[in-house]
């Protein structure tokens, strides 16, 4: 069983390590998808960058060094820790996606 965090400062920190460790590739039309690695499979399809950081923002809305702090993680995951697409390939050919799903993905990912 994994340890909750115990106050804000950790579970931002939690937070950052989650988003850091992220497996999440391009897709040729320029929006992403993210493979969760609990589910085997892919667990979000055509997302925004915009709408990844978003969504962790808002986490942290009342939280000024936080949202700098996630912003900042979420830029650096999009700029230098994006997953290959030969990488996120290789994920999928043993993943929980129904065969359907990861010939579309394959299609998404070339």
């Amino acid at each position: 069983m994994v340890d909750k965090p115990h106050n804000e400062e950790e579970k931002l920190e939690e937070d950052i390590r989650y988003i850091n460790a992220e497996i999440i590739a391009k897709l040729k039309n320029g929006s992403y998808c993210k493979f969760s690695r609990a589910l085997n499979a892919i667990s979000i399809l055509q997302i925004t960058k915009e709408q990844y950081i978003k969504y962790w923002q808002m986490l942290y809305k009342n939280d000024e060094l936080g949202v700098k702090l996630i912003l900042e993680a979420c830029e650096s995951k999009f700029n230098d820790g994006l997953t290959s697409k030969k990488e996120m390939l290789e994920l999928l050919k043993n993943s929980n996606d129904i065969a359907d799903e990861r010939e579309q993905l394959k299609l998404m990912l070339k």
